[in-house]
Formats: structure tokens, C-alpha cells, sequence
């Protein structure tokens, strides 16, 4: 079952903290948001230095960035939208894939922490 995305493309300013992290700290943010969409921890360091180098070019890690959550967690998004989010707005692309693992993390969590409902001991019969 296919579904979208949690928070709007154009709500990165709902969660300033992320937002500014992407914004003044590109190679910081895609390492991040990298090392959660691999699930390889939490600082991927490999794409870190093309960002800080290139960060005209953060469409490209923010495009990888982007399929990967869509193929994580069965956004349906098709590929203009996806290659227009990135191109015309890689802040918000990339704010809206953090936004949107850290609350499939957090949902995936509470359903781990949630208490299983008490059921009866079963006792052998005499």
C-alpha cells in the first residue's frame, strides 16, 4: 500500500530546526539525512565532502535522499515531482525526507513500546 508523505513539501518552516540545519549546514544535514534513509547510523560521512564542495549540486544527494524514503516507506511520489522538489527547492526536499523519517521512526517506536494487553494464564486442567 502506497502512501504520501506525512508533512507538505512547502511546510519546512513548520520545524525550523531541521529547516536551518539544512539550510546553513547542507553537508551536515545530507550525511544525516543519508546514514537514516540507509539505516547505517547516524552521520554517513561519504557524501558529506561532494556537498561541501558542490553545494550548487545538493539536488544530486537530496534526489538519492529522496528515493530512498520513498522506497522505505512506499511514498508514492512520481519522478518529475520528485526531480522538481529537488531542483527547485533542495532545502525543502531534503527538510521534508528528515521530517518525515524522524516521525516514521518515532510512530514505529510507540508501536514497540506499547504494552501488550493482559490476557488470562492458562492453567492445566486437574
Amino acid at each position: 500500500m502506497s502512501t504520501d508523505y506525512s508533512f507538505g513539501f512547502w511546510s519546512c518552516f513548520s520545524d525550523l530546526g531541521t529547516c536551518c540545519t539544512v539550510t546553513w549546514c547542507p553537508c551536515f544535514a545530507v550525511g544525516s539525512a543519508t546514514a537514516q534513509a540507509n539505516n547505517t547510523g547516524d552521520f554517513d560521512s561519504s557524501c558529506c565532502l561532494f556537498t561541501l564542495c558542490c553545494t550548487e549540486f545538493t539536488c544530486i544527494p537530496a534526489y538519492m535522499i529522496r528515493k530512498k524514503v520513498q522506497e522505505n516507506y512506499n511514498i508514492k511520489e512520481d519522478d518529475v515531482t520528485t526531480l522538481a522538489a529537488v531542483v527547485c527547492c533542495p532545502v525543502c526536499s531534503i527538510t521534508q525526507d528528515m521530517r518525515e523519517m524522524k516521525k516514521r521512526k518515532a510512530d514505529q517506536q510507540d508501536v514497540l513500546n506499547k504494552q501488550p494487553v493482559g490476557q488470562p494464564l492458562m492453567t492445566a486442567a486437574n
